[in-house]
């Protein structure tokens, strides 16, 4: 597996009444990946209407994927981006 960053902003036009009817499946639903090992952190940066995802998968399309398939997917633009340890940027 490896590690990626998927950084969601919230698309145009989706207000808070849409993102709390969701909110509690959304939970739900990230604790499923969280146990099954494809998804770690999860951080809020709600005044940038941005969540930032941490998670696990064969290659970008299958981590986007698995954030498209959260009930808060289709309210998301998503950026995915491959993550390395700094020990592999010196070759260690």
């Amino acid at each position: 597996m490896n590690e990626f960053m998927v950084v969601c902003t919230f698309k145009e036009g989706i207000d808070m009444p849409e993102i709390m009817a969701l909110a509690a499946e959304e939970r739900d639903a990230a604790k499923l990946l969280q146990d099954a090992g494809r998804l770690g952190a999860v951080r809020l940066a709600t005044p940038n209407r941005k969540v930032f995802l941490q998670v696990m998968a064969a290659d970008v399309a299958a981590a986007q994927a698995t954030v498209e398939g959260l009930p808060m997917g289709k309210l998301w633009n998503l950026e995915v981006y491959p993550l390395v340890q700094p020990a592999q940027l010196l070759g260690e």
